[in-house]
């Protein structure tokens, strides 16, 4: 189960191509589905955008809902 936005700690963002992950962690948003959560490392970051792309059917439309 994943906690609420206000409990919820922040996880540090991957290191990207082999290098040191950067300085800042964003602040996220919790979506409530744990496996997106664990994708996203925590959540959507707070003044970001997502792109969700798949193949038809996999479900984008029901989750942007």
């Amino acid at each position: 189960m994943v906690p609420p936005p206000e409990t919820a700690e922040p996880r540090p963002s991957p290191a990207v191509g082999g290098l040191m992950a950067p300085a800042t962690q964003l602040e996220r948003c919790v979506t409530g589905v744990e496996g997106l959560d664990n994708i996203l490392y925590g959540g959507i970051p707070r003044g970001n955008m997502v792109l969700v792309a798949g193949s038809v059917g996999t479900g984008k439309t029901t989750l942007c809902l």
